[in-house]
């Protein structure tokens, strides 16, 4: 694994398809610096964690289609 998991949860080994796209998306740009993949998969984690803490904070609320 490319990331330095000093910066992720416990039990990193459950994020393998995480850090592979992260990989994915930085192979496809020529960077495979570990810590560009690092900060790439912890902001990720950050993206998807917020998401889904501002969805649980709004599920009640309606939505508009």
């Amino acid at each position: 694994m490319l990331v330095d998991t000093q910066y992720l949860p416990e039990h990193v080994e459950q994020y393998d398809p995480a850090s592979s796209g992260v990989a994915q998306v930085l192979a496809g740009s020529g960077l495979d610096d570990t810590g560009d993949h690092s900060l790439l998969l912890a902001l990720w984690f950050s993206t998807v964690s917020t998401t889904i803490s501002w969805w649980s904070e709004h599920a009640s609320e309606p939505t508009s289609r």
